[in-house]
């Protein structure tokens, strides 16, 4: 019986560890939702990779659907780990890095590839769910082996490349007020 069950979670966990991918998306203050000091003051924000692989490239784009000419979003600038030997091109028209020696994401699973200075032009009343996603570089090396065939990131050591989902960010989020209660308060409304 006991041989039957290890089986069968093995069975269950192979094709898990398989499918899992990585995830890059921008982050600000450990949320994928952003909430702008004011129009016009810059703020920072971060590129993660959450991956088991240690990183030695990525390609990807960032897109903002209700505003590609950017006149309400802007970066003033990207900055890079110590260890970026190269970059071309830039987040909105698409962004190659290659970082030597490669960057790891042990042992937390996650790493800081590139620091966003974004300022937004507007106040939130005025851009509420103003989107950022993280798309495939449509001027970089397509793989088809992946759902997105322009993004992905390579590893070490022979640059093996590693499908990568892009994640989805919210400037000014249109949230639903909320109260602080503690769990008490809460189950007591259910009595």
């Amino acid at each position: 019986m006991k041989k039957v069950l290890f089986l069968m979670s093995v069975a269950l966990l192979i094709p898990g560890m398989l499918l899992a991918q990585a995830t890059l998306g921008v982050y600000h203050e450990g949320s994928l939702s952003i909430n702008p000091p004011g129009a016009g003051v810059p703020f920072t924000a971060y590129l993660y990779v959450f991956t088991d692989h240690q990183v030695s490239g990525i390609q990807y784009m960032l897109e903002t659907p209700s505003d590609p000419s950017h006149a309400q979003f802007n970066y003033v600038s990207v900055s890079y780990p110590q260890y970026m030997s190269l970059y071309m091109g830039d987040p909105w028209t698409g962004h190659e890095i290659v970082y030597y020696p490669a960057i790891s994401t042990y042992p937390n699973g996650y790493a800081i590839l590139a620091e966003y200075t974004f300022v937004a032009m507007m106040d939130c009343e005025d851009m509420y769910d103003y989107m950022i996603n993280v798309v495939g570089d449509p001027n970089g090396i397509s793989d088809p082996a992946f759902p997105d065939p322009d993004l992905y990131g390579t590893y070490p050591p022979d640059m093996y490349h590693f499908g990568v989902t892009g994640m989805s960010s919210v400037v000014c989020p249109l949230g639903t007020p909320t109260e602080n209660e503690s769990w008490g308060a809460v189950k007591s409304m259910y009595k």
